[in-house]
């Protein structure tokens, strides 16, 4: 146990950091759906330091899977100017000084969450596991899973299911979805689901122009949060998470492992953020920020699935006022289907 406690502000700081980077692990989905300009050179750098890479045979130079996260990275320097300072000083818990070779940077501790190393990587990378609902074993599958979804449609040209239209007093889960979310900002016409032929198909080219212009729309918006907010990290991420609620409730979070997408970005980066808060605070109260407490870390994916954490759709459905992540009870039911409808429990 730490013997001195930090003072309350600067705690509140630095558990905001941590927030942020995980509120912001997948914003290379977001940035690579809309196809931003980016330098080939750079982005094969960045593929070595973010994307596992794979190999079907020993003869075979393989390929990076999970490109995002070097879009994360990527995105964050087009972002972090808008942001509160991260690479001063007085940035902690990440390093202090701007270099992307920093192992705790910032910026390595959100787009690292595929390959995690330090403490601070593995907390927001087990974060992520734990909101997404997979013990470590379906986690690696779902790192080597092809992109797809159970609706036929790749990261681009698919658009969220609506819950609701998932909901039956039997057990048939079968059917064919008729609708989804367009893929727009929040607002009084975009909470209604439409017919699926009027927002989605096979169009690539038009789905990536969607995401563009839904990314121009995010950027412009962060500029408006004053600049003078930026040096009290608890209103500006007040801000930010609203933002960034209006501008990813529509876009689905996993599309691979031929998964129902009818999770939004938003929701599973807020539990993300919520769980990885709650994480760092625990081993920072208790002293433990050493190489055991990673190995620790390290070693508790397998056991993850014990604490049923469905907080996709009980995020959606709960208040979004705070930052609160909730375990659901087992209940009975169809196999391999949690309380809330979610095929990646083992409620």
């Amino acid at each position: 146990m730490q013997k001195e406690q930090e003072p309350q502000h600067e705690l509140l700081q630095q558990s905001c950091r941590i927030a942020l980077a995980a509120f912001l692990h997948d914003l290379g989905k977001f940035a690579e759906r809309a196809r931003i300009d980016v330098d080939k050179e750079t982005l094969e750098i960045n593929k070595q330091l973010y994307c596992p890479h794979r190999k079907k045979y020993t003869d075979d130079k393989g390929w990076f899977s999970h490109v995002h996260a070097a879009y994360t990275a990527l995105a964050m320097d087009l972002v972090e100017q808008k942001f509160p300072d991260l690479i001063g000083d007085d940035v902690a818990p990440f390093a202090s000084w701007k270099s992307r070779d920093t192992d705790d940077s910032f910026i390595n501790a959100a787009a690292r969450h595929h390959r995690p190393e330090t403490l601070l990587q593995w907390i927001i990378a087990t974060a992520d596991r734990v909101a997404s609902g997979f013990d470590r074993e379906e986690f690696e599958r779902y790192n080597e899973a092809e992109e797809g979804t159970a609706t036929k449609k790749n990261h681009y040209t698919a658009r969220q299911l609506p819950l609701f239209e998932q909901v039956r007093l039997n057990e048939n889960r079968q059917q064919e979805y008729q609708y989804r979310y367009p893929l727009r900002p929040l607002s009084p016409e975009s909470i209604f689901p439409v017919q699926a032929r009027d927002c989605e198909s096979d169009d690539k080219n038009k789905a990536q122009r969607e995401y563009l212009s839904l990314w121009e729309q995010f950027n412009s918006a962060l500029e408006k949060i004053p600049v003078s907010h930026r040096s009290n990290w608890e209103l500006w991420l007040d801000h930010f998470e609203t933002l960034w609620g209006v501008f990813t409730q529509a876009i689905p979070a996993a599309t691979a492992f031929n998964i129902r997408p009818d999770v939004s970005l938003y929701d599973h980066s807020r539990v993300t953020a919520a769980l990885a808060t709650a994480l760092w605070c625990y081993h920072r109260q208790r002293g433990e920020m050493d190489a055991a407490a990673l190995t620790s870390l390290q070693e508790q994916g397998a056991s993850w699935r014990k604490i049923n954490f469905c907080s996709f759709r009980v995020t959606s459905l709960a208040s979004r006022s705070s930052f609160s992540p909730v375990a659901v009870k087992p209940t009975k039911g169809p196999p391999n289907y949690c309380a809330v409808g979610h095929s990646m429990c083992r409620c």
